[in-house]
């Protein structure tokens, strides 16, 4: 009976699922937070719950493996982090932050060893905004100063989180009311224009402003591409610098990331009723139905995602000189065949000590575009792989010689950005452009942009915020579309196709 007592006690206990993600470097800390789950289960287990805790060392590396773990499986998600987020510790984040906006789970918590207010990092101010961007206003992470401080610390939330579990309270995303808020920054709108994170100008905008004066004067926020912001400058004879134009913030990063502000507006404008901010994404790509949240489809009768194409920019690689001529290319050439590209990535690929590859980011149009260009010639070469095995880096758009150079210890090493016509090294020294060309033709990627439109009342028409109607006017948009709709646009109305979420101006 004892037994059978036992077994029917063991086959009752709930197992508590944790995933700590983190770089490799922060194994100590991994294993730090093991023993407090492993102190925790042995405390719970009289309450029926066995708590079990994993990091990507259970999965042989598997990066797929662990994270369908992250989105399926786990109830907590924990990172440690030590001042910067690197590439596949951000994609967890995305991955878990996405799960959680849409189901409620996991529970995400955030560490950070503690760092000076006074000097923020650029890897800092992007961990604050993906916590801020995708996760919301006031989700904060734990400041940590050593790792009795963080086993003592995640100890407390965790229980606080069983504790909440058991009482039937609905999780709040973040870790609850005591989790410290980030701090503002001095002087945040000058150093805005340094940072190149979705992360840091979200984090200035809530902070420097205020939710309460935001709402009152909506700001235009242009997040996205640097590719586009350029092409915009171009079109438009310079009158729509997003680095400076008038009320407006500027925040440089890969469409898969900007698309995430449509969401947070629309979501803000549909449970508050008003318009904190106008966001104006800059996307190389048309938009991934997977980045629209249900939250987005649940409105899709209230309001619409509204896509204007401005044209396209040609696909450009910056080849260093002393690279170039090692693989024959004439100094007369100003165009080259994908299959060579190909040809080039494929032997840095095969030979990394000798020669560095950077590419946009990982989510970016641009990327994707490449990655169909060369998919054509060699199915075998993935250049998201290349990146996540650090045979090839990312490259931003005001990346400089010293970023360049950055990863060398000895001599250094020529390099190739895969970029375009309005994406380049803009301090790079000693480099060929060539443009990709592919059966006789200049390879091109479009130029989007994105901006919500919402129903007012029973109306067939969105309205369009007169921010928009400005920006679209100094693009001379009117040359790209039919006069009726140019002439709705123009009074700040749009007719809403019906059952369309997304709707593109002109094409």
């Amino acid at each position: 009976m004892q037994r059978q007592a036992v077994i029917a006690f063991l086959q009752t206990m709930k197992e508590l699922k944790i995933f700590i993600a983190g770089s490799k470097s922060m194994r100590q800390e991994r294993n730090g937070i093991k023993i407090v789950s492993n102190d925790l289960s042995s405390i719970y287990s009289s309450r029926g719950i066995h708590i079990t805790a994993h990091s990507y060392e259970h999965f042989d590396e598997d990066q797929d493996s662990y994270n369908d773990f992250i989105v399926n499986k786990a109830d907590i998600v924990i990172f440690i982090l030590d001042g910067y987020i690197g590439q596949k510790t951000e994609e967890e984040f995305m991955k878990a932050a996405a799960a959680l906006n849409a189901t409620g789970r996991p529970e995400v918590m955030i560490f950070m060893r503690e760092y000076d207010n006074a000097s923020i990092t650029p890897g800092i101010a992007r961990v604050q905004g993906l916590i801020m961007g995708c996760l919301g206003n006031g989700k904060y992470h734990v400041d940590y100063s050593s790792l009795d401080d963080l086993k003592a610390k995640a100890k407390e939330r965790i229980m606080r989180y069983i504790d909440r579990m058991g009482t039937g309270e609905k999780a709040k995303k973040g870790g609850g009311d005591t989790w410290k808020q980030i701090p503002q920054q001095k002087d945040i709108r000058r150093k805005i224009r340094l940072l190149s994170s979705f992360a840091a100008a979200l984090t200035a905008v809530l902070l420097f402003f205020g939710w309460q004066k935001l709402n009152e004067q909506p700001l235009l926020i242009f997040t996205g591409g640097g590719s586009v912001a350029d092409y915009m400058k171009d079109i438009s004879g310079g009158a729509v610098n997003v680095k400076d134009y008038g009320k407006s913030l500027y925040i440089n990063l890969p469409s898969g990331n900007a698309w995430t502000m449509l969401i947070e507006e629309a979501v803000r404008k549909n449970e508050d009723n008003k318009r904190p901010f106008v966001s104006v994404i800059l996307s190389a790509d048309k938009i991934d139905s997977v980045h629209i949240d249900y939250k987005v489809q649940n409105i899709k009768n209230k309001a619409c995602i509204v896509g204007y194409f401005m044209g396209h920019d040609s696909l450009a690689v910056y080849i260093e000189n002393s690279l170039a001529r090692e693989f024959g290319i004439d100094e007369s050439e100003t165009e080259l065949e994908a299959e060579k590209l190909t040809y080039m990535i494929s032997h840095i690929e095969k030979n990394s000590k000798t020669a560095r590859l950077f590419t946009t980011n990982i989510s970016s149009g641009t990327l994707r575009m490449y990655q169909r260009v060369i998919k054509e010639s060699d199915s075998t070469i993935d250049l998201e792989k290349l990146l996540d095995k650090e045979i090839s880096h990312p490259y931003y758009q005001d990346s400089s010689s010293d970023y360049i150079y950055a990863l060398e210890t000895g001599a250094r090493m020529p390099y190739m950005v895969l970029g375009s016509e309005h994406y380049f090294p803009r301090q790079a020294e000693n480099y060929r452009k060539l443009h990709i060309s592919a059966n006789g033709e200049i390879q091109m990627k479009e130029m989007y942009i994105y901006f919500m439109a919402y129903k007012n009342g029973e109306s067939s028409h969105c309205h369009i915020a007169p921010e928009i109607t400005e920006l679209l006017e100094k693009l001379r948009a009117d040359r790209n579309m039919e006069p009726k709709i140019w002439k709705e646009i123009s009074d700040g109305r749009l007719r809403k196709p019906g059952g369309h979420t997304i709707f593109y101006l002109n094409k």
